[in-house]
C-alpha cells in the first residue's frame, strides 16, 4: 500500500502497529494477507452455511489451510488435499478423502471428487486451477460459490 522501497521514513501515519505480544511470523500468515484472503474469500464470497460441502483445492498453504479451518468452524463438510507430498513420479501422493492413486489423471480425479462429494459442491475455494478446477466444475451445485485466489 505504501509501495516497495529500499528505505522508508514515516511519522507513523497510515501504518498499522503490530501487537508485539504475538509472534511476528503471524503477520505473514493468519494475521496478514494470506489470512485476510482466506477469511474474506470464504466468508464474504463463499458465504458458507452449515452442512454445505466446501472443496479447497490448495489446502497446504497459508491461505488454503485457513480456509479449511474456517470452513469446519462454519459447519461445512470440507474436502481438501492432505499435506502435499509427491511420489517418485512427481504426482501428489495423498489427498484428503481421496485415494492417493486417483490424483495423477484427471478422469480419476473427477471420480475421486465425485465419491468424496456425493451431494455435489456448494463452495469451491479455487487456488490451483488445472485438472482440479475442471473436475470440480463438473460437480458444482446450482448457485454454488467459487472464490478464487492466487
Amino acid at each position: 500500500m505504501l509501495g516497495w522501497r529500499e528505505y522508508f521514513a514515516s511519522t507513523g501515519e497510515g501504518l498499522t502497529p503490530l501487537d508485539r505480544s504475538l509472534p511476528l511470523a503471524s503477520y505473514l500468515g493468519v494475521l496478514g494477507v494470506p489470512g485476510f484472503t482466506g477469511w474474506y474469500g470464504l466468508t464474504e464470497i463463499g458465504q458458507p452455511k452449515t452442512g454445505e460441502t466446501l472443496v479447497v483445492s490448495g489446502a497446504a498453504g497459508a491461505t488454503g489451510s485457513l480456509v479449511v479451518q474456517l470452513g469446519k468452524l462454519r459447519g461445512c463438510r470440507v474436502v481438501a488435499p492432505r499435506a502435499r507430498t509427491t511420489s517418485a513420479s512427481g504426482s501428489p501422493a495423498s489427498w484428503g478423502r481421496m485415494p492417493p492413486s486417483t490424483t495423477a489423471a484427471a478422469p480419476d480425479l473427477f471420480e475421486a471428487l465425485r465419491d468424496a462429494c456425493p451431494k455435489g459442491v456448494d463452495i469451491y475455494f479455487e487456488n490451483v486451477g488445472g485438472a482440479m478446477l475442471d473436475a470440480v466444475l463438473r460437480l458444482v451445485n446450482p448457485f454454488a460459490r467459487i472464490p478464487s485466489a492466487g
